[in-house]
């Protein structure tokens, strides 16, 4: 796969592992279109976590989505305790979880 170069900012390019990334280094690049919305989102997920890169935001953020897919296959719940104590079972991008 060929490389874009570009200098726009609201196009990030993330070097995502393949499947093999165990037995080699190989990475594979993978341009994204972002809208403004979700660019500012990608920032401030940045900014708060103090990441280093995109791509280090998005690994992180693959590696949480993968969890929270994997449990709900195998019929896990998730729950956050509100700040008065309720416990309220989350509903993760539409699917309960």
């Amino acid at each position: 796969m060929a490389a874009v170069k570009t200098n726009d900012p609201t196009i990030i390019e993330l070097d995502v592992p393949d499947e093999t990334h165990l037995k080699k280094s190989r990475t594979r690049r993978v341009q994204m279109d972002l809208n403004d919305r979700d660019f500012d989102r990608l920032n401030k997920l940045k900014e708060i976590s103090e990441a280093g890169s995109y791509t280090e935001v998005l690994k992180d953020a693959l590696r949480l989505y993968e969890f929270i897919i994997t449990k709900d296959v195998s019929g896990s719940k998730f729950y956050v305790e509100e700040g008065n104590g309720e416990m309220v079972r989350l509903e993760f991008f539409g699917l309960k979880a």
